[in-house]
């Protein structure tokens, strides 16, 4: 605004010439904060003459506010209506769950097949993957670039996707265009394209993107685990490579679609804008495709490989990946809700002992958990995080203590963790349900775990009758003492521990500064973990 003035005022001179007179800017008062320089008896010199100055304001920290020494308490849980769920079946086989949803002109569907990674042809790993991707590239009648165009001019998309038992394809449409969305997917599924030049390009793209994922140690260590845990030998514990990816061949996937991707058995999970009777007056006219595909592969607790400590050597990384974990108990479990709340007071929620060990009191970490995941025949408890490579050491002793803490005597569960977790976990069941999608997602879990659809009309009084005592108990399901470790870094990076509360770097005998190898010998020698088991990102044993 300054220059703006002196701009505007030599204008002015400039065009009323010499006889104009310049005016002064208008005076006005001072704006709220600002000091009146008359009334405050100060010279243009900006010196005081005989007044005082005005008074300083007092400062306000938010801790000294009496309302912020008490946590506000949660308002009380409100009624929740379950959305409802109908069941059918098409003349076909296909399994049908439909959540209706008027609200908004839209159908999702999901179109399900036992299989997955556990289909994979051995040596093949990685076939479900790349032949499901290549299945969604077209049909016989219309390639990738027909494809797209037929489902832009109607706003439809058609996807598929690989899991580790399971694959399928899912469409999202208008309701107004979902016939022709389905006789897209018809056509892909009667008269699949499985073009070479597609095939190539999904193939090569995969194993690039194998590639790139082991240079991360949180992603290799997810890998490596699961040989880990399951065996190499064993369906769950193969892992694909890029020797196996670059095996396949554009028959091998032909082979994979036609003996894996068929009606009978399958399930179509289907949420939106319709009703029963148009599920089956439209996905009843998926013509041409017919057939029982084969019976899932029945997931097994395995011996798992040889060792406890197992390690991947990154050179130069900036975090290690650190996992704790072994089987636990089934999704059925009759003490699951035990469980599931005391695994939250332990390392499952954002307060639990575990991350604000870690994260908030340490700082070794942005977050670490330790929780049980399910699949249809049993549980694998897992804890971990992403470190600072220098903490590795100290973070693994820590998360060793809070859970063998966790399930002692003198520093259990205590009740304020389970009013916590059971409070916790009956308010955010809405939001599980916030959407249709979400909703039909919930009851796409309880199918695969063999659950009853009704589940969720007990789940909160089965919460409310979780003790004290039978969250303790559940503990049990926590054993360190079986647990195997998996931690991914730079081997030779200098580690710190703590001591006398503060973290220094370890030392060995003479003095000097022990690399993470060194520290991780020196911990599993402490814990009766046996030798180091060195791999490489594939899961082989490094000699």
């Amino acid at each position: 605004m300054k220059y703006l003035a002196i701009i505007t005022l030599g204008i002015t001179a400039a065009c009323g010439g010499k006889n104009k007179k310049v005016e002064e800017p208008t005076q006005h008062p001072p704006h709220k904060g600002e000091v009146n320089n008359e009334k405050a008896g100060v010279e243009s010199s900006g010196k005081w003459i005989n007044a005082t100055p005005p008074p300083v304001q007092e400062l306000t920290f938010p801790q000294s506010e009496t309302f912020r020494a008490k946590q506000p308490e949660g308002g009380s849980p409100r009624s929740f209506g379950l959305p409802g769920i109908r069941q059918g079946k098409l003349k076909n086989g296909i399994q049908v769950y439909l959540v209706e949803d008027h609200s908004l002109p839209t159908v999702t569907a999901t179109l399900g097949f036992d299989g997955g990674n556990l289909s994979d042809a051995k040596g093949k790993e990685g076939q479900s993957g790349v032949c499901m991707d290549l299945l969604t590239e077209g049909s016989k009648t219309l390639d990738k670039t027909k494809l797209e165009e037929a489902k832009a001019d109607i706003g439809s998309g058609i996807y598929s996707f690989s899991g580790s038992d399971a694959h399928g394809l899912q469409l999202r449409a208008l309701s107004k265009n979902l016939k022709p969305t389905v006789a897209l997917v018809g056509d892909i599924l009667a008269n699949p394209g499985l073009r070479e030049t597609d095939f190539m390009r999904i193939k090569n793209r995969e194993i690039q993107s194998l590639t790139q994922s082991k240079s991360d140690p949180s992603a290799a260590s997810s890998r490596v685990a699961k040989v880990v845990l399951h065996g190499a030998k064993s369906p769950q514990g193969r892992l694909k490579t890029e020797a196996s990816l670059g095996s396949l061949t554009v028959d091998d996937c032909k082979a994979y679609v036609a003996k894996n991707v068929k009606p009978s058995g399958a399930k179509l999970f289907i949420v939106g804008d319709i009703t029963m009777d148009e599920v089956k007056a439209n996905f009843g006219s998926l013509q041409g495709w017919s057939g029982k595909a084969p019976r899932a592969v029945r997931i097994k607790k395995q011996k798992g490989m040889k060792g406890r400590l197992f390690v991947v050597n990154k050179k130069g990384a900036a975090q290690s990946a650190i996992r704790i974990f072994h089987y636990g108990p089934s999704r059925k479990a009759s003490d699951y809700f035990d469980t599931f709340i005391m695994s939250g007071g332990l390392g499952r929620g954002f307060a639990s002992r575990i991350n604000m060990n870690l994260r908030e009191d340490k700082g070794y970490a942005y977050g670490a958990r330790g929780s049980f995941s399910y699949n249809n025949s049993f549980g694998v408890f897992n804890a971990g995080s992403s470190v600072r490579t220098d903490s590795t050491y100290q973070a693994l002793k820590e998360i060793f203590y809070e859970i063998e803490a966790f399930k002692s005597r003198k520093k259990p569960m205590t009740s304020d963790e389970l009013e916590r977790e059971k409070k916790g976990a009956i308010l955010a069941l809405p939001a599980s349900f916030a959407t249709a999608r979400d909703a039909l997602g919930q009851y796409q879990s309880l199918v695969y775990y063999g659950l009853p659809l009704s589940y969720y009309n007990s789940y909160v009084n089965r919460i409310k009758k979780v003790t004290l005592k039978s969250a303790r108990r559940s503990s049990r399901h926590v054993n360190p003492s079986i647990a195997k470790v998996v931690v991914v870094g730079d081997m030779e990076a200098p580690v710190i521990h703590r001591n006398d509360g503060k973290d220094v770097p370890l030392l060995d005998k003479a003095g000097k500064p022990m690399s993470m190898r060194q520290a991780l010998t020196q911990f599993a020698a402490e814990r009766k973990l046996g030798s180091i088991v060195e791999l490489d990102e594939d899961g082989n044993v490094k000699k």
